[in-house]
């Protein structure tokens, strides 16, 4: 979502001279809670079926698969197919408990009747993630647009495989117009 939320910016920039943007990253429910309260006028969000306010508005601007990365070198970039058992030892990069990847990354270990992750680091920040994964071998849950937009095929893998397959949503979460906060 970061390279459309710069051209989005830049557009709206071009449009109305002098308005501030001001862009907020973080998890999916803080930034729904945070138009919810008025600091947002709206949040480019996942959304995979979950709960969703009753009092946000959802408009679908596109998909935003997610896949398991690692660093291009990492051993199991050079397989050609994977099956999630492949993955199940690894040592993994994952966002902290209540993120809606994190969620779905441990129901698919559970769907797979895999161990629990190895987790060893919990990041909230893809800078953090990302950096580590260039130069370490781990594993880590992300959408497939983060990973190009932060150095694409030169530094990191899409491991292949199927069972880890997913493709929520990217909606638009705003206020009904007219209801102010």
């Amino acid at each position: 979502v970061g390279a459309e939320m710069v051209r989005a910016t830049k557009r709206l920039q071009d449009t109305l001279p002098g308005v501030k943007a001001i862009v907020r990253q973080s998890h999916s429910a803080d930034l729904i809670q945070a138009v919810l309260d008025g600091a947002l006028d709206f949040a480019i969000v996942t959304y995979d079926g979950e709960l969703f306010e009753p009092d946000i508005v959802r408009e679908r601007v596109g998909d935003n698969p997610v896949v398991v990365a690692a660093r291009v070198d990492h051993p199991l970039a050079r397989r050609k197919a994977l099956r999630p058992a492949a993955i199940a030892g690894e040592p993994w990069i994952v966002p902290r408990r209540d993120n809606v990847f994190r969620s779905r990354l441990e129901t698919l270990f559970t769907r797979h009747s895999l161990d629990r992750p190895v987790i060893l680091a919990e990041s909230s920040g893809v800078l953090f993630t990302l950096a580590y994964l260039r130069t370490h071998d781990a594993l880590t849950y992300i959408p497939r647009r983060v990973l190009l937009s932060a150095g694409g095929v030169r530094d990191f893998a899409v491991l292949p495989g199927r069972g880890f397959d997913w493709r929520p949503q990217a909606l638009l979460g705003r206020r009904p117009i007219g209801r102010a906060h």
